[in-house]
C-alpha cells in the first residue's frame, strides 16, 4: 500500500513538472507586432497615429506620444497588411507574415502630404 502511494505521488509530480515545462516552452504561440512611427522630415515621434491590420481581427490601436504602438496575440502564419494613418500624412502600409512566438519590430516613417 505504501509503495502504491509513493508510486502515485511520483507519477503526479512527474506529470505536473512535464506540464509546467510544456507551458513555459510553448505557452505563447501567437506573435506580437510593435514599433515606432516617426515624421520623415523632422525625425520626431508621431503620436496619435492610427494603426490597423487588414484582417480587422485585432481592432485598432494608436501610437502614444512617444510614437510607440503594440499589437499582441496576433495569429501566426497569416499574411497581414499593417497600415499607419494620420491626418495630414500619406498612409503607410507594410505586409508581414508573423511567426509563432515572434515579436516583429515594424517601424513606420511617415511623410506629410503636399
Amino acid at each position: 500500500m505504501k509503495k502504491n502511494i509513493i508510486t502515485l505521488s511520483l507519477a503526479v509530480l512527474i506529470l505536473c513538472t512535464a506540464t509546467s515545462c510544456v507551458k513555459e516552452t510553448y505557452g505563447n504561440l501567437n506573435a506580437t507586432i510593435e514599433g515606432f512611427v516617426i515624421d520623415q522630415a523632422t525625425g520626431m515621434a508621431l503620436g496619435n497615429v492610427l494603426i490597423t491590420m487588414s484582417s480587422g481581427k485585432y481592432g485598432t490601436t494608436y501610437t502614444g506620444s512617444d510614437g510607440f504602438y503594440q499589437i499582441v496575440e496576433v495569429e501566426p502564419n497569416i499574411q497581414e497588411t499593417i497600415q499607419a494613418q494620420k491626418e495630414g500624412y500619406t498612409d503607410n502600409r507594410r505586409k508581414i507574415i508573423p511567426r509563432a512566438g515572434e515579436t516583429i519590430n515594424l517601424n513606420f516613417v511617415m511623410n506629410k502630404q503636399p
